[in-house]
């Protein structure tokens, strides 16, 4: 494709040779002992705002330094010096992180921190989090622990992930296919070769998912957590009931993800399986999108919404601070980093000229958007909550479908259109709460009986993917070994919920703002620009949203159903 863009990543440094990062090196360190020999065993009330600002500088600076070796091996998974590069870099934040443990220790301990209101829910969070703290020795020995242990087992799952072929494709390339390729034996076809290429290293990837959930296991057990996702929640500023009554909820909802597919079987004239689940009803009816034409698209509906959201927007284009060119040893899949608040969020992609590069760019920048809007905080406050993060993405991506559904006539396009929308919903709500249950499902199996084999994962990972498609379509025995490729599952420790509760969250939301307007808008870029400063149920309070009531992720949930209704609707039109 023409135009698509590669991030300039200059704002941070040149290059990995960039003499600057020596600098910065050299003044992390210096700082550090600095910091050491000021403040260790001394924080008091009186200095304590000056050692908090003074300890903001030297992790701003291990945030530039992590994060730019980060965007550049995400990029580069196959060159050997950004690899050597990037395990230099992280190796040098440990051992800062690792000198730097006794600070947050210490300050909790401060009588009267509570009411130091410049960083006052910073200091809440770690007053929360400092029951589940060790002392300074043992923290510092897991966090260096940690480069030889779990953090190593993730890079190599990364590795192994980045380099592998499908049939010659990348990851993206052949995935790319169960939406976009009309022809459904190259869909049943490519998912043959994905199981098989999958199969050349499942030893591997089962070995590190047990190393990794045994990991979580001894890691839970020396903090005293009381159940496995409660450091995930006391991460994220959500409570377990707030969690396990959106998971009811979509369990209990199954249906409308069923009646759909019934729905897509009768007028495709198929039988579904796996390789259907995100294809389009008329696939002849496929529509490029250029480069150019996803660019105007978003900007449009950013604008349309409010000219504040596209001025942040279009900067990210006019300054390159997008990556979405494919390559060999480009990661696949898409996410925004937001490095530091002194800086700007970064947007990777994998641009392959179909829909869901329209929908994941505007997820992303919805995303840096967010990220933007709250460079107004410290740094301590300045990422928000994981489980508020998918607002601001799930919100642009309905921007973006609502001005591409309204200025389509053809009514087979726009059954296409609404179809693909229902099928990334489910992906996004019904499949990654089935992924959630997955991981609290394959912990528990790990902490009770030990090592569990590749067939034991694979068999719960359907037992947990096929309900919410009941009869309507059925999952082969080549999707068992899908889960090696979720990423999530390795990265983080029960993260995926998040989606669905972003998702639904963001879809109560934008009901609102399509009943108030230009009145929403303004509430909404105010609350975005809070960033982590507050808790999620305060930040969604300020727009009109109670999560705390059991009964509003259902009012989510029912937004999908009415979906579904129209596009049941439509389809009888045909």
């Amino acid at each position: 494709m023409k135009n698509v863009p590669s991030w300039d990543l200059s704002d941070l440094y040149k290059s990995i040779n960039d003499h600057k990062i020596t600098t910065d090196k050299k003044w992390v360190v210096a700082k550090t002992k600095s910091f050491i020999k000021n403040y260790k065993g001394k924080v008091s009330k009186n200095d304590a705002l000056l050692a908090i600002g003074l300890y903001e500088e030297i992790i701003n600076k291990l945030s530039i330094l992590s994060g730019y070796s980060h965007l550049v091996f995400t990029t580069n998974t196959n060159n050997t010096d950004v690899s050597k590069f990037f395990q230099n870099v992280t190796e040098f934040e440990t051992e800062i992180a690792s000198e730097l443990i006794w600070f947050e220790l210490e300050l909790v301990k401060v009588k009267g921190i509570k009411n130091l209101k410049e960083y006052k829910h910073f200091i809440s969070n770690l007053l929360i989090q400092s029951k589940y703290k060790l002392d300074e020795k043992n923290e510092v020995i897991i966090n260096e622990k940690n480069q030889t242990g779990k953090d190593a087992f993730i890079k190599l799952y990364e590795k192994i992930t980045s380099n592998e072929k499908y049939d010659g494709k990348t990851n993206s390339e052949i995935s790319s296919m169960f939406s976009y390729d009309k022809n459904r034996n190259n869909r049943k076809k490519a998912g043959r070769i994905i199981s098989k290429t999958i199969d050349k290293n499942i030893d591997n990837y089962t070995h590190i998912i047990n190393t990794l959930l045994l990991d979580r296991k001894v890691a839970n057990k020396l903090r005293g957590f009381k159940y496995p996702e409660q450091s995930t929640f006391i991460n994220y500023e959500v409570t377990k009931d707030m969690v396990t009554n959106m998971s009811n909820v979509v369990v209990k909802n199954h249906d409308i993800c069923r009646k759909y597919y019934q729905a897509k079987s009768v007028l495709t004239k198929n039988k579904l399986f796996e390789w259907d689940r995100y294809n389009s009803i008329y696939p002849d009816l496929k529509v490029n999108y250029p480069w150019d034409d996803t660019k105007k698209i978003v900007l449009d509906s950013f604008y349309n919404f409010s000219p504040k959201t596209h001025s942040i927007a279009s900067k990210f284009f006019d300054n390159s601070w997008i990556d979405a060119k494919t390559k060999i040893g480009k990661q696949s899949g898409a996410y925004c980093s937001y490095i530091s608040n002194t800086t700007h969020p970064y947007i990777f992609m994998n641009a392959t000229g179909d829909i869901s590069d329209v929908t994941t760019l505007a997820h992303e920048m919805g995303h840096a958007i967010h990220g933007y809007l709250s460079t107004g905080n410290n740094l301590f406050e300045y990422h928000p909550s994981t489980a508020t993060a998918e607002i601001a993405s799930v919100f642009a991506e309905s921007l973006v479908f609502d001005k591409i559904y309204e200025e389509t006539k053809d009514k087979k396009v726009k059954l296409n259109l609404l179809g693909n929308r229902l099928q990334n919903s489910f992906a996004t709500v019904f499949r990654q709460n089935a992924f959630y249950l997955f991981e609290k499902r394959i912990y528990e199996e790990r902490v009770k009986n030990g090592e569990l084999s590749k067939d034991q994962i694979s068999n719960f990972y359907q037992e947990y993917l096929q309900p919410m498609f009941g009869s309507s379509l059925k999952l082969t025995d080549n999707h068992k070994n899908y889960w090696t490729l979720i990423s999530h599952f390795y990265h983080y420790n029960f993260y995926v919920f998040t989606y669905a509760f972003g998702e639904l969250l963001a879809m109560s939301l934008y009901a609102i703002y399509k009943k108030d307007g230009t009145n929403f808008a303004d509430r909404y870029i105010k609350a975005l620009s809070l960033g982590g400063s507050k808790t999620p149920e305060e930040i969604t309070k300020s727009m009109g949203v109670d999560i705390t009531k059991p009964d509003f992720w259902q009012s989510g949930v029912d937004l999908i159903n009415e979906e579904v209704n129209e596009f049941i609707r439509l389809s009888k039109e045909i």
